[in-house]
């Protein structure tokens, strides 16, 4: 009977979520020409989405490539296991809670292959942690090129932006010299047991491993730029490097399937801003939307075939 329970409020949970994106969207498409929107995905050049695709398929393998380095830095694991379960979690994240519902089945399936149960965890955060870190590093690049091209100030992000790297340099400096708070004295504790901080290879892990994030999330928002070629539009692809940190941020928040109308509003109203239809920046989010629940069908494949075994 409980079992039962668990498993239809697990099932009003996911319809609830999709009842948040459909919501979410219509708010949207409320807002814009559905006609002009129809018009621009009719004429829709299919190489360019498939491009796409294959950009945003190039991201999750360095973002896969992330996690084998620290995993492995101990007691290695068989790379298609790493790999099985990275997309395997993707396809979780879009029906559990936001991106933190994927990592739990990430750190769950880890830990058949890891015997220190809180050190997966903190692995799995630290993961996370530098993913964030290094969406700053492309948001700060991006903000300089932006001051470069343009005279327009957006003061706005760049508070929530220079607020957010702040608290990310204050965390990796507890991180480092963990006695600042007791959470991050344990913490930094449980992250030194899991992979010694004090060793040195972990500095060269860790830059790597920012450095392979900051490729992977450029991948990420690349495939936004090919699919604006895809709906004919040339959108500077620095305004994706632009916006794209702090859209993936608030993706952060438990409310849709996927952050699905979380993505295309908050699109919509930052490129807004700065002139741009809605029609055209709906139509590439949307595009994209899809083409990641495309990757998520790779992980229910992958899923489906490691338990038919």
């Amino acid at each position: 009977m409980y079992y039962l329970k668990k498993d239809v409020f697990n099932l009003f949970k996911i319809i609830l979520r999709i009842s948040a994106s459909i919501v979410l969207l219509g708010i949207v498409i409320s807002f814009i020409d559905v006609n002009y929107l129809l018009s621009i995905i009719r004429d829709l050049q299919i190489m360019w989405l498939i491009m796409a695709f294959g950009i945003l398929n190039v991201s999750m393998i360095l973002h896969f490539y992330r996690l084998v380095l620290l995993f492995n830095k101990t007691d290695p694991i068989q790379h298609g296991s790493i790999l099985r379960i990275h997309y395997t979690s993707y396809c979780f994240s879009l029906f559990l809670p936001g991106q933190m519902g994927g990592d739990i089945y990430r750190v769950w399936s880890m830990m058949r292959y890891k015997k220190n149960t809180f050190g997966t965890i903190t692995l799995v955060f630290l993961w996370r942690f530098l993913g964030f870190t290094s969406l700053l590093v492309i948001a700060t690049g991006a903000m300089v090129v932006q001051r470069l091209y343009t005279d327009t100030l957006m003061i706005p992000l760049y508070v929530i932006y220079s607020s957010i790297s702040l608290c990310i340099i204050m965390m990796l400096i507890a991180l480092y010299y963990n006695k600042i708070t007791y959470l991050l004295h344990r913490l930094g504790k449980r992250i030194n047991t899991s992979m010694p901080i004090d060793s040195p290879q972990t500095p060269g892990v860790i830059m790597i491993n920012i450095i392979l994030s900051i490729f992977s999330h450029a991948c990420t928002f690349l495939s936004l730029y090919f699919i604006g070629y895809a709906v004919n539009q040339h959108i500077p692809l620095y305004l994706f490097f632009l916006f794209g940190p702090i859209v993936s941020l608030v993706q952060q928040i438990p409310v849709s399937i996927g952050g699905i109308g979380i993505r295309e509003g908050s699109y919509v109203v930052l490129f807004a801003q700065i002139g741009y239809s809605s029609e055209i920046i709906f139509s590439i989010t949307f595009l994209y939307s899809l083409l990641t629940i495309g990757i998520g069908i790779i992980g229910a494949i992958m899923y489906a075939s490691e338990h038919r075994r």
